[in-house]
């Protein structure tokens, strides 16, 4: 019986899979590439190709995202911006974050790590724009910026994050400090 060409381009994805994450002895791995190939690499060389693409694109999103967020910044301390067109920009902004993140998220690496925290960022920025520009009053202010932490601690958990859930306790902490020495 002869399997076709995409039959053995899955299997032998399959096995390169199993090496890259040791599920099989590296050995049995070769032994089965060999086997499947008849020898030849080549399909490895395709594999790595198509990686080497996606994680380009993985860096251009990323590079995107921090643009954004850098551009919201700058436009946040220029004073002589009219607020709607702040909270414009930073609402679409938040929008197009949003949504690289989720095409960041289907895989857990260093660029899922950053994009979130990237949102994550961009999200308190706004909540604590949007908050100075129509309360007046400090504790509700507090109140916002413990609402974020809070936020950032329930995603941490949502997506195993140990190092997210930590430094949302440690900012809730020292928020509700300085709330109340202050």
């Amino acid at each position: 019986m002869i399997l076709s060409n995409r039959r053995i381009e899955i299997i032998i994805q399959e096995i390169n899979y199993w090496k890259e994450h040791k599920i099989l002895p590296e050995m049995y791995c070769d032994f089965l590439l060999a086997l499947y190939t008849k020898g030849r690499d080549e399909t490895k060389i395709s594999i790595s190709e198509k990686d080497e693409k996606l994680e380009f694109v993985s860096i251009l999103q990323l590079t995107t995202q921090f643009f954004l967020l850098l551009t919201a910044v700058v436009l946040l301390n220029m004073q002589n911006v009219r607020p709607s067109f702040q909270t414009i920009f930073l609402s679409t902004a938040l929008l197009v974050i949003f949504w690289l993140f989720k095409l960041l998220s289907k895989k857990t690496n260093i660029y899922f790590h950053l994009s979130i925290t990237i949102l994550l960022v961009q999200l308190f920025l706004i909540t604590i724009f949007l908050a100075n520009q129509y309360v007046h009053f400090e504790w509700i202010i507090s109140v916002v910026v413990i609402c974020n932490f809070i936020c950032w601690f329930m995603i941490g958990f949502k997506y195993k994050l140990k190092y997210l859930q930590i430094i949302a306790v440690i900012l809730i902490v020292f928020t509700i400090f300085y709330t109340f020495l202050a």
